[in-house]
Parts: structure tokens; sequence; C-alpha cells
């Protein structure tokens, strides 16, 4: 039996119809014939990847969608995975170009912070064509008319541009507004054209 894992976070815009398209394309890509057995994670009900673990004496074969699920854990993906790798099952992932890839190289792609930008960059993509925007900039969210608001962290948005155009470097804004250098930069430059055009 070949299966296919989908894992997203729970405020991803992506669906079922949106990722196993490329899980089903990655199949074709490698001869796969037959159908594939679906466990999924984060769309609500359904099988779980402890579900696929309980059946890998069966498998031949599983292509996983994204490592989004070991998301700066490489070491939870080895021992999530090693009842596959005990039973010799083959593991490709969709989203790489690679066909078949050891666990090792997944514990790498799980800890890549570049692979996980591309990541939401992707999610963020799916959600614009659906028309819901995606997931919000920090410091803002949806209303239920599907309109950016601002939220409890827009507080720290504005703190972060005022400090910043009078002159504070970020290692400071970040230490005073209790945010990561990496988040204080990405407020900047997401909101820069709401604070420039202000």
């Amino acid at each position: 039996m070949k299966a296919v894992f989908l894992w997203k976070d729970i405020n991803s815009p992506e669906t079922i119809d949106t990722m196993l398209p490329l899980c089903q394309e990655k199949a074709r890509q490698l001869g796969w014939e037959g159908d594939l057995k679906l466990f999924t994670e984060g769309f609500g009900g359904g099988t779980s990847f402890d579900n696929l673990v309980a059946v890998s004496g069966n498998l031949t074969g599983v292509i996983i969608h994204n490592v989004g699920k070991w998301h700066g854990n490489g070491t939870k993906l080895l021992q999530d995975l090693q009842p596959l790798k005990d039973k010799n099952v083959p593991i490709a992932l969709a989203l790489i170009d690679y066909d078949v890839v050891s666990t090792d190289v997944l514990r790498i792609v799980a800890d890549s912070e570049t692979y996980h930008s591309r990541l939401r960059s992707q999610s963020i993509r799916v959600g614009m064509k659906k028309r819901s925007g995606g997931r919000p900039p920090f410091g803002m969210s949806y209303s239920e008319e599907g309109h950016l608001v601002h939220n409890e962290d827009w507080e720290k948005v504005v703190i972060v541009f005022n400090l910043h155009k009078n002159g504070m470097p970020i290692v400071e804004i970040a230490k005073m507004t209790g945010l990561t250098g990496r988040k204080v930069r990405q407020v900047l430059d997401t909101h820069a054209k709401r604070f420039n055009s202000a």
C-alpha cells in the first residue's frame, strides 16, 4: 500500500484539495500506480500520522507533503519516522525535487528555517488565491467580514515604528518590545507602506 501524509498548521488556509495534487504528481513522477491511502493532520478529524505508523508494516511507500509537523524539531522527526525506516519504507517529500529521501535529509529540512519560510509563503499565496487573505501580518487579524483590523499586538507595531523612526537599533527595539530581532525586521518590512504613507 502506498500512502500520502498531509499536515497543515491550524491557521493555514491550505486544503486537502490544494495539497493532494502535488503528492499525486510526485507519485506519478516516482512511477507509482494505483490508489494512495490518505492520512492527514490539521484538517479536523481523519487518519493521523499515528494511524500511518500503525500500518507501516503494510506500506510500500509514503509521500509526505511537507515536514511542517516537525518544524525546528528534526530529532522528533527521526523518532517518528523510525518505524518506517525500520521497515525500509521509501519516503518522498512532495515539496522538494528529490525522488526518495533519507530520514537524515528530512531532519535537516525540518530544522531549516529557509524551508519553513518558503512553506509559509506558499500558504499565504494559497490564502490569497482563495481570497481569504492568507495569514494576516503581525498586529492584525481578519474581521468577520474578511477585512484586516488591528489586534492586541498592534500597539507593539506602533512602538516598533516609533522607536525605529527615532534611530533606535533593531536589537534594542527587540529587547524593549519582547520581540525577536527577526520579528522586528519583519514588522518593519510588512508594515512599511502603512506607516510611510501616514
